[in-house]
């Protein structure tokens, strides 16, 4: 949320636009689980976060390293 980023952030000039993720309807989180090779099925909307953060025991995939910012 915008209230939440720290108001340094926030000053005129440094924060230029604010995008907001909203949760992807259950076709698209669907298409993004399986891209990710996840063995799960989206009932209904998901975040981003819900589909990158399914548990373990939906995840499939060989533990690789972690990535760090966007991939």
């Amino acid at each position: 949320m915008l209230k939440n980023i720290d108001p340094a952030l926030k000053r005129k000039g440094r924060l230029k636009l604010a995008y907001e993720f909203k949760p992807l309807p259950k076709e698209k989180a669907n298409i993004l689980v399986r891209e990710e090779g996840l063995e799960f099925n989206a009932t209904e909307a998901m975040t981003l976060a819900e589909i990158f953060n399914i548990t373990e025991e939906h995840n499939h995939k060989e533990p690789g390293p972690k990535a760090v910012g966007f991939r």
